[in-house]
């Protein structure tokens, strides 16, 4: 049972600016400020994420730092791209593995240095490093740096993979809307001094999909992971999340008609804004449009993937996806080799199953 007591005192020096805040401000009058902070942190017997939340200046960080000591923000190396700077000692595919865990989705991203990349991705870098590297996390700031869309997607992606993985996390914050987002096993608000096993729970995200041209393509198309070309007779579908009362364009998808294959379409184009990755929206809006495009037009979809995260996604729910890699497609076991292209890169081929 974690409990502080937190003394911090402040000497106030002597002098004229000082001597107006307080009597402007009708402050009582001394040579030294003083904050106190007291209490517990009853945590539960089995727990994987925490949160310590407050506004400003309530001593959140104080907390964090006498009670479990926060973990330091990575240091990166600019010479070096994203994968490189991770401890030698992990694998490239755990590597991939963490940073799509957290929701950097995005291949082009690991080969970049660090400086190269935007606020909300740096963010996404930095969660994934301290997560792969330390058993408990405890980040303090948590989604300061990136605006609230980023901050919600983060929090859905932190929460999934720390449960995984069975670690630690912490998020030390001032937003109050991580609560719901990261679905926390406890908090402590130092705002008003509660301790709380008593959560917020994720709220629902309503998605709809609309139909739409290829001209949609061209703000989606620099986040593709391997090309930016679409083929003009795609059938276009776009995807719109609602956040806050507010109907977002976060997803594009695209279809072709499956070669030689009557009745059937395949996957074509498949992008997620990043500041949306790590929601779980993107297999959610590819099993949207091919069940719609079996009620509707009586039409099967199959895609071929390299993705990981989708890969692990599917195989999970064989009730939706049949892996048709082959006659004889099976997951080996404890290996991929039969799923590898000569140049080692992971290919499935899969067919949705309609309800």
């Amino acid at each position: 049972m974690p409990s502080f007591d937190i003394i911090k005192t402040s000497e106030v020096a002597e002098s004229f600016r000082n001597s107006r805040v307080f009597g402007m401000f009708d402050i009582a009058k001394s040579n030294t400020q003083t904050f106190e902070l007291h209490g517990e942190i009853n945590l539960p017997e089995q727990w994987n994420i925490g949160c310590i939340i407050g506004p400003s200046g309530s001593g959140k960080s104080s907390i964090a730092n006498e009670v479990f000591n926060v973990t330091p923000l990575p240091i990166w190396d600019d010479q070096k791209s994203i994968v490189e700077n991770f401890r030698s000692d992990l694998n490239v595919d755990s590597i991939i593995s963490h940073l799509q865990g957290v929701g950097l989705s995005s291949p082009k991203t690991y080969i970049l240095p660090y400086q190269s990349l935007s606020n909300g991705q740096q963010f996404r870098a930095n969660l994934a490093r301290m997560i792969a590297e330390n058993d408990e996390v405890i980040f303090d700031e948590f989604t300061s740096v990136v605006d609230r869309n980023v901050a919600k997607a983060s929090c859905v992606a932190v929460s999934k993979i720390i449960k995984r993985l069975n670690k630690k996390f912490i998020a030390i914050s001032c937003h109050y809307d991580i609560e719901s987002w990261l679905e926390p096993d406890w908090k402590f608000d130092t705002g008003t001094g509660d301790f709380s096993c008593e959560c917020l729970r994720r709220p629902k995200i309503e998605i709809k999909i609309t139909k739409g041209d290829t001209t949609y393509w061209a703000m989606f198309h620099q986040h593709h992971y391997m090309t930016s070309s679409i083929s003009p007779s795609a059938q276009i579908y776009l995807t719109w999340a609602k956040l806050d009362d507010e109907w977002n364009l976060i997803g594009f998808f695209s279809t072709m008609p499956a070669m030689g294959m009557k009745g059937w379409v395949r996957g074509h184009r498949t992008v997620i804004l990043p500041d949306y990755q790590g929601l779980g929206i993107g297999n959610k809006m590819i099993e949207l449009v091919a069940q719609w495009l079996w009620e509707t037009r009586h039409i099967r979809f199959r895609a071929t993937t390299s993705a990981p995260q989708i890969v692990k996604y599917r195989i999970k729910r064989p009730e939706k996806w049949r892996l048709v890699n082959g006659v004889e497609a099976k997951m080996p076991s404890g290996s991929n080799k039969k799923l590898k292209t000569s140049a080692g890169r992971l290919t499935t081929s899969w067919e949705y199953i309609p309800i």
